[in-house]
């Protein structure tokens, strides 16, 4: 992931908590013709998505007992698998179809692989309460981060260049509705 189409990490940026991020690849930066407030409207279901996902991070990082932890870990888990297998089957799969955004699908989606994998490997650290939960959090909260952001970013502002705002409305609506049959009004934007 370091170095790819999202963003690099540099450490020592204390207002970010430790991370600075800087794009890799300008040239596939912010269209102007879609600024991020039509990317918030149109994605607001997925960025509140986001959102929550954050809060449980924030939540796993100062809870102090490891039962808290493992709780939270657990939580973070089912919304984070939930969240990634409709994000991959609605909008990723629309995108991995079109040249133009083979390849940044192709990175989100090892994005994807390599946040579950160090999800999968805090959640057994932390059940086993080893010396490594520290370390095993602070290398997925890096990966959640940059991952998040290379969506808002960049996924998401090619997702309007290329597919259009209307049919990404269309994804959106598909993705809202799919999460909605799953987990019915515990999402965040669920009314």
């Amino acid at each position: 992931m370091e170095g790819g189409w999202f963003m690099e990490v540099a450490r020592g940026d204390e207002e970010t908590g430790g991370f600075s991020l800087r794009e890799t690849q300008p040239e596939l930066s912010v269209s102007h013709l879609h600024g991020p407030a039509t990317i918030r409207a149109v994605f607001a279901p997925l960025l509140a998505e986001h959102e929550q996902l954050r809060s449980l991070l924030r939540c796993l990082v100062i809870a102090q007992s490891a039962s808290a932890r493992a709780t939270i870990v657990q939580t973070l888990r089912d919304f984070l698998l939930g969240h990634d297998a409709t994000e991959r089957a609605v909008l990723y799969e629309a995108l991995r179809v079109d040249a133009r955004t083979r390849a940044a699908v192709r990175e989100a989606t090892e994005g994807h692989e390599a946040l579950e994998a160090a999800l999968g490997t805090l959640a057994v650290a932390t059940l086993a309460r080893t010396d490594e939960v520290e370390s095993h959090l602070a290398d997925f909260r890096q990966r959640l981060t940059v991952h998040l952001l290379g969506e808002e970013h960049r996924l998401y502002p090619l997702a309007l260049r290329t597919l259009g705002v209307e049919e990404c409305v269309r994804l959106v609506a598909r993705f809202r509705d799919a999460r909605s049959a799953s987990h019915g009004r515990n999402l965040p934007w669920a009314e």
